[in-house]
């Protein structure tokens, strides 16, 4: 046998080994999502307390909202506090809230467990969520998101209504319906690179304990993050690994892109990646890429002017809201006549604020991932990256995603800056990890455009790649949901 035959083979080898050697061994890792995501997202649903979800009213409110029809925001007169926002609720759902805030304001130390009167959960939650009677709340810090991220959990509250369903049933539909809103799109995406190197890198960004355990909560942001995902999976096989798209695959690209900035706004600047993508690799031409991005930016522009003035008020349950001044226009001023005061706000942002934003938060329970499962986390994802090939692109593209991924990041501490943050204050207020869940994937892969690693290329090293990343993948979800119970509900 020849040297150039066995280098043939060799090549052959490692290429079956990148690729998966049948159907099933490249799609392992879409159907091991798939089967986590269900068992864990579904077990967190029902172990987590009504409401201890990251803004849990106000985000059921809103998806309340639009099953009703009322899919603009809606001005209310909320103890003379000027232009707020909100709408009404059923009377026993706000019943409920009321006994879960009084409970999360009165979290025992430990080693005592978290939740009080359980059976007072069971009694509340007992009552129908069709309710006649209905309270009018304050929830203007969601009624500038459009409807489209909450479709699903809007979709389920009807159902729930239709069906007699009890209060407790339907919050768990509802939420089971917004971790759906992140399954399909995320095990869509990884069944279209079930051929790919990348398949493993963002199983492992995919299982985060964070995002998921978040996507199985009542919010927007489930659909958005799994929105994300998809965009920045076919964005990523088709500029970095240059693989054209089918026309599926492009529609769901363009459809995503549209979409993002009505998921959260502050995403139209992942969308604007898609002007780096080659329309070689896309199905319809120059004249379709470029009028996705226009509508995508019409949509942006339509909503922003829609819900323009919430903003302004969306500091309202700050505790210095009667003190400090707020709003767009006055913080972009203040800033114009102190350029270097913002820079120091700047610093001292990272200074005392850089622990809290990663700090991994499962609901206003302040319940954090186990350190140690996020470190396991993000040693898989290291792992699967280092399996990565060199990618061999442009200088336009890799700078491309560099300056996107840089003005994602900034785009959302000032988001926070000019909504949230008093004028003057000393620092960027109100950022929270759980806002950089959709820019994971986009950040990953940016890094290792300049720094690839470079692990071992054989067959051998491929199946223990898979079973390494696999494992972690399945573990630190599981570790999350453990400590969440057992803290929440067990305790000494």
């Amino acid at each position: 046998m020849s040297d150039q035959t066995i280098d043939v083979d060799e090549r052959a080898e490692r290429q079956r080994a990148a690729l998966g050697n049948g159907r099933w061994e490249g799609s392992a890792a879409a159907i091991l999502f798939t089967v986590v995501s269900l068992v864990i997202g579904t077990l967190f649903v029902l172990v987590n307390p009504p409401f201890w979800g990251n803004d849990g009213l106000s985000q059921y409110a809103r998806a309340y909202q639009i099953s009703h029809g009322h899919l603009l925001p809606e001005k209310i007169e909320w103890y003379g506090k000027g232009d707020s926002y909100g709408g009404e609720i059923p009377a026993s759902v706000w019943a409920l809230y009321g006994h879960a805030a009084t409970d999360l304001g009165a979290n025992p130390e430990e080693p005592q467990r978290w939740i009080l009167e359980p059976e007072q959960y069971q009694n509340l939650g007992g009552a129908r969520y069709a309710d006649s009677e209905r309270n009018l709340i304050w929830f203007s810090n969601t009624a500038a998101y459009s409807p489209v991220p909450y479709a699903p959990a809007a979709v389920a509250s009807l159902v729930s209504e239709g069906l007699n369903l009890s209060v407790t049933s339907a919050l768990r539909l509802m939420a089971l319906s917004s971790l759906l809103a992140y399954i399909v799109p995320v095990a869509a995406s990884l069944f279209m690179i079930r051929r790919s190197r990348l398949r493993w890198l963002f199983l492992g960004l995919a299982l985060l304990p964070p995002a998921l355990l978040q996507s199985a909560t009542i919010t927007a942001d489930a659909f958005t993050n799994g929105l994300a995902f998809l965009f920045t999976v076919l964005l990523a096989k088709t500029m970095l690994e240059k693989t054209s798209l089918n026309p599926l695959e492009t529609g769901l690209l363009y459809a995503s892109a549209v979409a993002l900035p009505l998921g959260k706004p502050s995403y139209l600047l992942l969308a604007a990646l898609l002007a780096f993508a080659s329309v070689r690799r896309l199905r319809g031409g120059a004249w379709l890429k470029w009028a996705t991005l226009g509508v995508s930016l019409a949509a942006w522009t339509i909503w922003f002017f829609v819900t323009r003035g919430i903003g302004d008020v969306l500091a309202f349950y700050r505790s210095d809201y009667e003190t400090k001044e707020f709003g767009t226009m006055p913080m972009i001023l203040h800033t114009l006549g102190d350029p270097l005061g913002f820079l120091g706000n700047v610093v001292r942002t990272f200074v005392y604020r850089d622990n809290f934003f990663f700090l991994d938060l499962i609901g206003s329970s302040n319940v954090r991932v186990p350190s140690s499962a996020m470190l396991l986390a993000v040693i898989g994802v290291v792992i699967a990256a280092g399996w990565l090939p060199r990618f061999d692109v442009s200088r336009v593209t890799r700078w491309g995603w560099v300056a996107v991924s840089v003005v994602s990041v900034l785009g959302l501490f000032g988001t926070l800056y000019v909504t949230f943050t008093p004028v003057g204050f000393y620092l960027i207020d109100g950022v929270q990890g759980r806002y950089f869940f959709p820019l994971w994937p986009l950040l990953v892969l940016t890094i290792f455009l300049f720094f690839p690693l470079r692990w071992t290329d054989s067959a051998r090293s491929a199946r223990v790649l898979a079973w390494t990343v696999g494992s972690i993948a399945v573990v630190t979800p599981a570790l999350a949901l453990f400590k969440f119970w057992y803290v929440v509900w067990v305790g000494a």
